[in-house]
C-alpha cells in the first residue's frame, strides 16, 4: 500500500512539473523503492547530481554579501574541511558508507550509524594501539 501511494505522489510531481514548465518540484521523489533519498546537487563535473543520504555537518561555504572574513580563520577552516572529507573518504572505502542500498529509511539510518560506528572504533583502536607501542618502547 506504501509503495501505490508513493507512485501516487509521484505522478502528482510529474503532472506538477509538466503543467508549471518546470523541472523541479519540492520534495522530488527520484526512487520508487527509496522514497526517502533525495536528489543532492555537488557541482562536480562526472557528476552534477548525486542521490542518497546527507550526512549534516557545519557549513563552511562562501562567505555571506557583505560579510568580511578573517583570512586566518578561513585558513583554520579549510583544514579543518580537508579532514572531514578525508574521514568521509575512509568511511566510504573501509566503513560500509559507500553506497547505501538499504531499502527503509530506518535501516538506511542504522547503515549509517553504524559505519560512522566503526569508523569511531577504528579511531580508537588507532590510539590504543599508539599508547601500547609507546608504553613498549618507554619499558625497554
Amino acid at each position: 500500500m506504501e509503495c501505490l501511494d508513493t507512485l501516487r505522489t509521484i505522478y502528482e510531481q510529474q503532472e506538477y512539473m509538466y503543467d508549471h514548465h518546470t523541472h523541479s518540484v519540492p520534495d522530488r521523489i527520484v526512487s520508487v523503492s527509496q522514497p526517502f533519498v533525495r536528489p543532492i546537487v555537488r557541482g562536480k563535473a562526472g557528476r552534477p547530481v548525486e542521490f542518497g543520504a546527507k550526512l549534516d555537518i557545519p557549513a563552511l561555504g562562501q562567505p555571506k554579501k557583505g560579510e568580511t572574513r578573517d583570512k586566518a580563520r578561513d585558513y583554520r577552516d579549510e583544514c579543518e574541511r580537508v579532514e572531514v572529507e578525508r574521514r568521509f573518504s575512509l568511511a566510504k572505502r573501509k566503513c560500509g558508507l559507500g553506497p547505501v542500498t538499504a531499502k527503509l529509511r530506518e535501516t538506511a539510518a542504522h547503515v549509517i550509524a553504524m559505519s560512522v560506528l566503526a569508523l569511531n572504533l577504528r579511531k580508537i583502536q588507532r590510539a590504543l594501539l599508539r599508547l601500547l607501542a609507546y608504553l613498549m618502547l618507554v619499558n625497554i
